[in-house]
Formats: C-alpha cells, sequence, structure tokens
C-alpha cells in the first residue's frame, strides 16, 4: 500500500490518513445494526466507494457546494497526522467546541484546504459564510418548539450537530418559542432542544444529553448552551 494512503486510528470507528481524509464508519456501523443480514455487503461496498475516492487522482480541489462545516471537541484535532493539523481550517466556537471545515465526498469527509479556497475564489473571511449556506440545504428550519418540553433530533444526519452555526434558524426559533432556547450536541448527529425550559426541565435536558453523550459513537460534549441572538453562551449564565 502507498504510504501517503496508510490508514490509523484515534478513535473508535473513525479512519484518517495523512493525505487529509477522514473516514467516518458508523454509517455502516448503522446501516449494519438495522440491516444485519447484508452487513458483509453493506461494508464491502462502503470500503470500495472509500477507497475509490482516496485515490490521489480523486483528491481534487472542492467545489463551492461540498464546502461544509462540522463541530467537534476541541481535543480533536489532537487526534489527527501533524500534517494534516497544519492544514486544518478550524475556528473557536463555543465552550469546549471547535469547528471545523471540511470537503463532503459522499461516503467521506477530508479537510478542507487553502487549495480548496484558492480553486473557488474564496477568501478565508468568507468562509463561514459559505458553509453555512450549505449547511442550510441540508438541514430544513426547525418549525416548532413546545415550551417547557424537550426535543430530540437524532435522524441519522452527520450534519445535525452543525445546526447549531445556522443563526437564522436559532434566531427564528426564539421567536417561535418566545424564550431561552437551550441545547446540547452530545454526538455529532444528535441536537437536544428545550424552548422556554424551567429549571426541572433544565434538568432533563442535561440527564439527557449526558446519557447521550456518554453511549455516542462519536461524542461532542454533554454541555448545554443557550441561544443569546447572536451566538451561543455556556451553561453558567443559562437562565434557572
Amino acid at each position: 500500500m502507498d504510504h501517503a494512503s496508510s490508514w490509523s486510528t484515534k478513535q473508535t470507528l473513525v479512519l484518517t490518513n495523512n493525505r487529509q481524509w477522514v473516514v467516518n464508519l458508523h454509517r455502516p456501523w448503522a446501516s449494519c445494526q438495522s440491516s444485519g443480514d447484508d452487513c458483509a455487503g453493506i461494508v464491502a461496498h462502503y470500503a470500495s466507494e472509500v477507497l475509490k475516492l482516496a485515490q490521489p487522482h480523486a483528491t481534487s480541489p472542492a467545489t463551492r457546494s461540498r464546502i461544509m462545516a462540522v463541530i467537534r471537541p476541541s481535543r480533536y484535532l489532537e487526534g489527527l497526522p501533524q500534517e494534516v493539523r497544519a492544514t486544518a481550517l478550524s475556528e473557536p466556537f463555543a465552550l469546549d467546541l471547535i469547528v471545523i471545515y471540511v470537503v463532503d465526498e459522499g461516503e467521506a469527509a477530508r479537510g478542507a484546504n487553502a487549495l480548496d479556497l484558492n480553486a473557488n475564489g474564496i477568501s478565508r473571511e468568507a468562509l463561514p459564510a459559505l458553509s453555512r449556506t450549505n449547511l442550510a440545504r441540508v438541514l430544513p428550519p426547525l418549525t416548532k418548539c413546545e415550551r417547557d418540553s424537550v426535543v430530540v433530533l437524532a435522524a441519522q444526519n452527520y450534519y445535525e450537530s452543525s445546526r447549531l452555526l445556522l443563526t437564522e434558524q436559532w434566531s427564528d426559533l426564539a421567536v417561535k418559542a418566545g424564550g431561552p432556547v437551550v441545547v446540547a450536541a452530545p454526538s455529532n448527529d444528535v441536537l437536544v432542544i428545550a424552548c422556554s425550559p424551567s429549571a426541572t426541565v433544565l434538568d432533563k435536558l442535561s440527564a439527557i444529553a449526558v446519557k447521550l453523550w456518554q453511549s455516542a459513537d462519536r461524542p461532542l460534549s454533554p454541555s448545554l448552551l443557550e441561544w443569546t441572538g447572536n451566538g451561543w453562551r455556556g451553561p453558567s449564565a443559562t437562565r434557572h
């Protein structure tokens, strides 16, 4: 095997290589859980597609529409090869979470880099807005949020936690809720939301977030975040 394309893992069900590829094996794992009779075929197909995409000739600068953003724990970068960290496009988000910019390759994602930006005439300053536009296409707005209740969004959407970046959605939801909106992102594909929560509901939200975080294949954070109208703030400022 070409050393430049060798794979390693520091997280369960996640493979990385030094060509900036991060392969999430949670998708075939979930498919095998629901369709165990054809698990071997599912894994073989997934591996074949990923290997095709990972060939040197297959990695070309991204088109604008495939540049996305994901939420990850701050420790995530520590698990990547040093040469990948050096070219990663990232920024702080809130608490112990960061934003990583990636290129969606269908069955896999690789880190976005300066070549992708240059090929599309995108400045680093314009990158957050572009990624939010692309995320909005795959994350339709939340239509309602009942007062003093907890809603769990878990539709196996790889980008569900990235919804935290869609500020207009949260501002609109806060208006509909008529009060504070508090969330947790225990996993990359799960959000837990409470609108105008009482202290009792906040405790329930926190307990659910911790439980989901502890059992997640790709855990993010059990911390609570409150929408302020301009961004997110941590649990110490959350209203009770």
